[in-house]
């Protein structure tokens, strides 16, 4: 997609404010359960749908547009900015291509009516997401080193690690964790159809590996990966997001089928020994690790390895684990 497409599609250069019967439109339909979880694309043939016979702007064409630039005319194209669906329904990737475009563009109303949207959307989205979750799935993320390549063809490459070995974490509510060289070898032998997300969101595919679009390799710094991104709006965002410096991080979702318990200094150790492998993404915020499946691992470990001063934070948050087991 050209810079000149993506400007004038999410006014780079201009200001733009909310389009009040566009995010009426939007939310009418969400609450009729015209929402699409899929791939989001939008092109000059998707906006000419809405014109008349004559090729003249209508009141339908402005309803598919979360934003408006005042300084177009009304009756242009180039008035009408963000679009947010198409085919009757409000698409998820669009509303999230659209929070990531207007807070770079500091389009206030236009990025919190498109949070609200997504708040309104998601809740059986979420659901369905839950259904593909193994059990026991845990997150992790590393910082740095996500770069794009350039094939002889001229095609983009997303190149990064999702895990690296033998770097121990920060405090992960107690104890520390270090992912082991080898750890995931046996997943990746048994060919296991890991995916690529955009932050985790399965609705945001970037590639799969049965696919052939996601490679894994597994080398003496950890777990890497190359996506050949689609030629999607998520990706378009993201090549240009990692371009920028952006984004810089990357996480992985796992099962852990075998660790080891220890002790180093003050800390309990956790060492990732053999896991399988959920999916690879790149993300913008690296986000707090979500170690409730460790920790409840480690209250069965603890009693055999010995206490140190740090056990009083531990065991707090493992009463706090064991109220949240009660309550639910």
């Amino acid at each position: 997609m050209s810079s000149k497409i993506l400007a004038d599609r999410y006014d780079i250069r201009g200001k733009t404010e909310l389009n009040g019967p566009g995010e009426a439109h939007a939310r009418s339909l969400i609450k009729a359960g015209k929402v699409n979880s899929g791939a989001w694309s939008f092109d000059a043939a998707d906006g000419d749908k809405w014109l008349d016979k004559d090729g003249n702007v209508t009141s339908e064409y402005g309803s598919w547009f979360l934003g408006v630039d005042p300084s177009a005319p009304a009756d242009t194209k180039a008035h009408f900015k963000y679009p947010f669906g198409k085919d009757g329904e409000v698409y998820l990737a669009a509303l999230r291509a659209i929070r990531s475009r207007s807070a770079q563009q500091r389009a206030t109303g236009v990025f919190n009516a498109a949070g609200k949207l997504l708040d309104l959307a998601q809740p059986k989205e979420a659901s369905k997401d839950r259904e593909y979750l193994p059990p026991g799935l845990e997150r992790r993320s590393f910082p740095g080193d996500i770069r794009i390549e350039t094939r002889a063809s001229g095609s983009p490459v997303i190149r990064g690690y999702a895990a690296v070995y033998n770097s121990l974490s920060d405090d992960l509510g107690g104890f520390r964790e270090r992912v082991l060289p080898g750890c995931f070898r046996g997943c990746l032998d048994r060919g296991t159809d890991v995916r690529a997300f955009f932050n985790h969101d399965t609705s945001a595919i970037l590639a799969r590996r049965s696919a052939g679009n996601l490679r894994l390799f597994d080398d003496d710094n950890g777990l890497g990966y190359e996506i050949d991104p689609p030629d999607t709006s998520t990706a378009i965002d993201l090549l240009e997001n990692i371009r920028c410096g952006n984004i810089r991080e990357s996480s992985f979702g796992f099962t852990c089928t075998r660790q080891e318990w220890g002790r180093e200094g003050e800390w309990m150790t956790r060492d990732l020994v053999e896991a399988d492998i959920f999916d690879v993404s790149p993300v913008t915020y690296p986000a707090y690790p979500d170690a409730t499946v460790a920790l409840r691992s480690l209250e069965a470990a603890r009693g055999r390895l010995p206490r140190s001063r740090s056990d009083r934070y531990l065991t707090s948050y493992l009463d706090w684990l064991r109220a949240i087991d009660a309550a639910s």
